[in-house]
């Protein structure tokens, strides 16, 4: 009997942690900020405090035995593993977008998206690659997002895309905010990780494609600005 009653609270207890709601916030700019919420309590997990703490006094400690110090996104464990590039990725995006859109119909719209409010800026060495890389963007912007209004609640977005052929670097800036439940997390989760795996393990096994320079030319005046403000 009391083995039951065990078994009765573990099911009652995970019930009530997936239908738990909890919140994340991401904010882009100079310094990256994340904060997460459960119910009234806040949780600030970058930057991290205590983490570069701990970086500093390791840097003046190797300072002291004479090795190199630190750097911000270094560590001594740190290993580097292969990543795809973006054009071996980008055939495989169109299968991704389907899984989620698969598992974001299984959320109901439960899922709150708000604020969401980000600006672009695309830079980069190569005028012709940036011409295409935000072209890419400026049509998957207006494919996508008409697409997740009906998937998701999302009340006021704003997504304000740019090409700067100045510019060296991409550079984000905005606030996202994401209220969801444990359980449709989990389930999206689930749902999109049967293809990411699949074209992970397969991309493994392929020979790493070299990228080549582009030979597009696209003038700059060309390229302008848009704005997503939700559909019409």
């Amino acid at each position: 009997m009391v083995v039951w009653w065990i078994i009765g609270a573990i099911l009652v207890l995970l019930l009530i942690v997936l239908l738990l709601r909890v919140g994340i916030t991401i904010a882009f700019g100079e310094k990256l900020y994340v904060a997460a919420t459960v119910g009234p309590i806040k949780i600030d997990l970058m930057p991290a405090p205590e983490k570069k703490r701990k970086r500093a006094k390791a840097s003046k400690k190797r300072e002291k035995e004479g090795k190199k110090p630190l750097k911000e996104t270094d560590s001594e464990e740190e290993k580097k593993a292969p990543r795809p590039t973006f054009r071996e990725l980008r055939p495989a995006l169109p299968v991704f977008w389907e899984a989620l859109k698969k598992a974001l119909r299984k959320t109901r719209r439960r899922m709150l998206v708000h604020p969401m409010q980000l600006a672009i800026t695309f830079g980069g060495e190569d005028p012709a690659q940036l011409a295409q890389v935000y072209g890419w963007a400026n049509s998957a912007m207006w494919v996508v997002m008409p697409q997740l209004e009906q998937l998701l609640q999302i009340p006021d977005p704003h997504i304000h895309l740019e090409a700067d052929f100045e510019r060296q670097h991409t550079s984000i800036e905005g606030t996202v905010g994401l209220r969801f439940r444990v359980g449709d997390l989990l389930s999206i989760v689930l749902t999109m990780a049967v293809p990411v795996l699949r074209w992970y393990m397969k991309w493994k096994k392929q020979p790493a494609v070299k990228e080549e320079p582009t030979t597009t030319t696209q003038n700059a005046q060309s390229v302008g600005k848009e704005s997503y403000d939700g559909k019409e």
